[in-house]
């Protein structure tokens, strides 16, 4: 992570996150993998739920018939 005048820069390996599955975020599990970052966006009212995000990728994949995410696509 780096901090400038304008920006900030996160720089993340992707892939899930131990433990975590695609079928487990279809449920609606999900975890923080940088807890300063969901902190900040948290405390600025950025964040309306946690876990949002996920929901809202499988739900616009359908919306456009894309392919759903899987395992092998998340790494």
């Amino acid at each position: 992570m780096a901090f400038y005048d304008d920006r900030v820069y996160v720089e993340s390996l992707g892939g899930l996150l131990p433990g975590m599955t695609v079928d487990a975020m279809r449920g609606g599990v999900s975890r923080i993998r940088i807890q300063v970052i969901t902190r900040v966006f948290h405390e600025a009212g950025m964040i309306e739920q946690w876990g949002y995000g996920v929901q809202r990728v499988f739900k616009r994949a359908a919306e456009l018939s894309l392919p759903e995410p899987s395992n092998a696509r998340m790494h």
